[in-house]
């Protein structure tokens, strides 16, 4: 599902086989490609459990029990590759606790919220179970209510409800595929007159960013 995510993923995925959305991929296709394991980090229902694990073993890491880097340990476990993983995220935290460092003022200054639209008529704030929020978090921000208190990675709300944002003093929304602009699909939310009242809209402050920018 990555394919679209940008100028940093898509080359290196353009010869990969497409089985499918990340949500629902097409065991069938799966199938097709041989593989010698199937992981799936995402919850995955009885049903498509049982169809992919009639390909091949299947093991689930699910995101929505575990944070990022708990999923990266246990993929290196699954991989018999702990050693990489393990260095990855020595990696990964030498790298956030660079940016919490250098970005110190900054960061203790603003309460930040990831808010993206969920249908026309809803949207979501994402929180810290979020990969991206997780990460953003691990970089030393600090979350706005009311995601800073939520225990599932995505809360939805309806239109009506955009007010509970103006705790927050930056909004961070998705963007395009090269990370420049907001993207078109968060129009039902950022075009709605009750988020141009938000503060953080009135001071400039909402920023796109690219989707899996925690990959």
């Amino acid at each position: 599902g990555y394919d679209q995510s940008g100028p940093l993923y898509a080359p290196k995925l353009s010869a990969v086989p497409v089985v499918g959305d990340y949500t629902k991929p097409d065991p069938e296709k799966i199938a097709g490609t041989d593989p010698d394991l199937i992981i799936r980090t995402i919850d995955t229902d009885d049903a498509l459990y049982k169809q992919l694990t009639g390909i091949a073993p299947t093991v689930v890491i699910s995101f929505q029990k575990l944070g990022l880097p708990e999923v990266a340990g246990r993929i290196g476990d699954v991989l018999g590759r702990k050693q990489e993983a393990d260095a990855l995220l020595a990696k990964y935290i030498a790298r956030t606790q660079e940016i919490k460092t250098k970005y110190a003022s900054v960061l203790g200054k603003y309460t930040f919220t990831y808010a993206q639209a969920a249908t026309d008529t809803t949207w979501w704030t994402l929180g810290e179970k979020w990969t991206d929020t997780k990460v953003l978090v691990d970089c030393g921000a600090r979350l706005a209510e009311p995601s800073k208190s939520q225990t599932d990675p995505t809360k939805e709300y309806s239109m009506e409800q955009i007010g509970v944002l103006d705790k927050t003093d930056v909004l961070l929304v998705p963007s395009t595929i090269d990370g420049t602009a907001e993207a078109p699909e968060n129009a039902p939310l950022s075009g709605n007159p009750l988020w141009k009242q938000l503060t953080a809209v009135k001071a400039g402050k909402v920023f796109p960013v690219l989707n899996g920018a925690a990959s």
